[in-house]
């Protein structure tokens, strides 16, 4: 798991540390993850090159780790600024270079996600569509009564559009 340390700036560097706990998390040395406060996460991969760093802290050692732009600003928007976070990211807990380890965590993935507390899903920073998809699905989508006008109007299609786009990332 990784451990993101807290921050209250959005400009500094993610530090983290690697944590290497069992599967069933009753058995953790770390009393937060036996109480199951994990959370993983789920992501837009995106541009895949690695072209930005996170600190990782392990074995008193810290470690610089080329990630890719897209992971920088999901861990910067879910860090918080007083308290850690514990997390499963893919990326980042799996040894992308060993086909082994890959291989196993992947088979392992439904328990990782069942035992999470909680699943994060990051689609990317957000932009003027996304802010008009998310107003939409609040103020009208969720207004069943009214689902059906919303496809009859013409000056609802740019907020369809604005949705659609948001579901493709």
């Amino acid at each position: 798991l990784l451990h993101l340390f807290p921050d209250s700036t959005d400009y500094s560097q993610i530090v983290c540390e690697l944590l290497v706990v069992p599967i069933d998390l009753d058995q953790s040395p770390v009393p937060e993850l036996m109480e199951k406060k994990f959370e993983a996460l789920s992501w837009c991969w995106g541009n895949l090159q690695s072209t930005e760093y996170i600190k990782i802290r392990q074995d008193g050692h810290i470690y610089r780790k080329a990630v890719s732009p897209g992971l920088v600003a999901a861990l910067k928007a879910l860090r918080e600024p007083q308290a850690g976070r514990y997390l499963w990211i893919d990326a980042v807990c799996i040894n992308q270079q060993d086909s082994l380890e890959k291989n196993g965590q992947v088979e392992m993935m439904s328990s990782i996600y069942s035992q999470a507390q909680g699943v994060c899903v990051w689609l990317g920073r957000g932009d003027e569509n996304s802010a008009v998809a998310i107003k939409f699905i609040k103020d009208e989508l969720l207004k069943l009564e009214k689902f059906d006008d919303l496809s009859l109007h013409d000056e609802a299609s740019k907020k369809w559009a604005a949705l659609l786009a948001l579901m493709q990332r």
